[in-house]
């Protein structure tokens, strides 16, 4: 954009009349030829604004960046793959194949060379694949049923992922098994801790 509007008040000269008269014009120290300075000026004004003007942005720009690469996300990625899974209801029609097919996927995932865990989910964070929202009562919390609860994210996952995504669990346990797991268990985040049992170290949730 600055390149043309540069360009346009020459080209527009140009147009109007032949080169030569404007390289006589600019020789002759009249009116014309400090009007051509004066436009001059003005564009390089110009240049110097939009010039300050990018410069501030890319600056804000790296700064972002740098405070979003420094964010913990509460989770390690480093070294991780991770590989999408569908089973076809004809070939799996009920939980226990389901079970089956993934115990058995992780067991050969986890004897691949190089593997030193794997872990089973239905949700990666800060993506939307198999993202679900509930709303969410506290149990024992009667004062949160008049009032419309918040939402919660929440993902199906197995006893491998917590330490396959390095995210450590502050309190309490983490989940057996997939065969024996109960599916009234739940992990919660120290966020739903401190907003659903108003005490983020968790001891709430665990009473």
């Amino acid at each position: 954009v600055v390149a043309f509007a540069c360009s346009l008040v020459p080209a527009v000269r140009f147009l109007r009349g032949p080169v030569y008269s404007g390289l006589r014009e600019g020789d002759r120290g009249g009116t014309s030829g400090r009007a051509r300075q004066r436009a001059r000026s003005m564009l390089v004004g110009a240049q110097i604004a939009f010039a300050l003007v990018v410069l501030a942005t890319s600056g804000l720009l790296l700064r972002s960046f740098e405070r979003l690469a420094s964010v913990r996300p509460g989770f390690d990625a480093g070294g991780l793959a991770t590989l999408w899974v569908t089973t076809p209801h004809q070939r799996y029609p009920n939980d226990t194949a389901i079970v089956q097919f993934y115990t058995q996927l992780t067991q050969r995932a986890a004897q691949i060379p190089g593997v030193r865990s794997v872990g089973l989910t239905g949700h990666l964070p800060l993506s939307g694949n198999g993202m679900n929202w509930s709303p969410v009562y506290a149990e024992g919390n009667l004062a949160d049923r008049t009032t419309i609860p918040p939402l919660a994210i929440y993902s199906r996952v197995d006893s491998g992922y917590f330490s396959t995504m390095h995210i450590p669990i502050l309190a309490g346990r983490g989940f057996d098994h997939m065969q024996r797991q109960d599916p009234n268990e739940v992990i919660i985040s120290r966020t739903a801790a401190r907003v659903y049992f108003h005490d983020s170290t968790g001891a709430n949730a665990l009473n």
